[in-house]
């Protein structure tokens, strides 16, 4: 999706009988955010909503709102959606960190410990 130039997915999550359904599998969800690409589950009412005025407002834009997780329509005024992510996923992506980039943050300490457990003879 990503390189569809997607940056984020926005599904409704649903409640049956008090439980909380997920709008997005787990393994795709941990997959999107290591590829940088946000998923942002809101309630169904919210999503439905969202159609609505995107099928009265023509050229309706939005925005997200990473530090303040919010999804934001840019009506007269300013409509907006809460949701939640994960503190790791959120820092991921504020700092466009991959798998690699976190690897790399902690080199010192990998080297550190190879130099421990593998002295060079």
């Amino acid at each position: 999706m990503v390189q569809y130039g997607f940056r984020a997915v926005i599904a409704p999550w649903k409640e049956q009988g008090g439980v909380r359904a997920p709008a997005f599998a787990d393994i795709f969800r941990n997959n999107a955010g290591k590829n940088s690409l946000l998923t942002i589950e809101l309630a169904d009412a919210e999503v439905d909503q969202i159609f609505k005025w995107a099928d009265r407002v023509e050229g309706l834009e939005a925005s997200i709102d990473l530090d303040e997780q919010r999804v934001v329509l840019h009506l007269g005024e300013e409509v907006s959606f809460h949701f939640e992510i994960d503190a790791a996923v959120k820092k991921r992506l504020i700092h466009g960190l991959d798998d690699i980039a976190l690897t790399l943050k902690a080199e010192d300490q990998i080297s550190a410990f190879e130099r421990r457990h593998h002295p060079q003879g």
